[in-house]
């Protein structure tokens, strides 16, 4: 996978208009590639990479991009919830939750499921997460 990156690197470097996203989904599969060994820190340096060319991409052509940096995000998220920072996970998500509503309004027909999972997440998340910062706050106090 790394040799992949490399090649995509250079692509990217020597057309970016063509070969960015390209080099953005290598990075996205490798973080959960990564993330799958155990290699957090890994992990969360390549998805975080992916994430940061997806913005710029979206920006430019948010129809084309945004469902990979939806997903690119969720994924940010899972991995920020193996490292155990909550919060950040938790602000993946709801930036994952953001683009696919931008996407669903966009076309509902193509991007409403992934939307309404998003959402159903982010409730799971959230629930289970101010659970867990409660324990740890009452644990703290005590």
């Amino acid at each position: 996978m790394e040799e992949a990156i490399r090649i995509d690197r250079e692509l990217a470097e020597a057309a970016p208009d063509r070969y960015r996203h390209d080099l953005a989904a290598s990075l996205n599969g490798l973080g959960l590639n990564l993330r799958a060994l155990g290699r957090i820190q890994e992990a969360l340096d390549a998805t975080e990479e992916a994430v940061a060319h997806l913005r710029e991409l979206a920006e430019a052509e948010p129809n084309r991009h945004r469902p990979t940096l939806a997903d690119s995000l969720h994924n940010l998220g899972a991995i920020l919830e193996d490292a155990h920072y909550v919060e950040g996970a938790l602000r993946a998500y709801h930036e994952a939750l953001t683009v696919w509503k931008a996407c669903a309004e966009q076309d509902p027909q193509l991007h409403g499921a992934s939307y309404r999972h998003a959402l159903s997440n982010l409730r799971k998340r959230w629930t289970v997460s101010a659970a867990t910062m409660m324990q740890q706050h009452s644990r703290l106090t005590r």
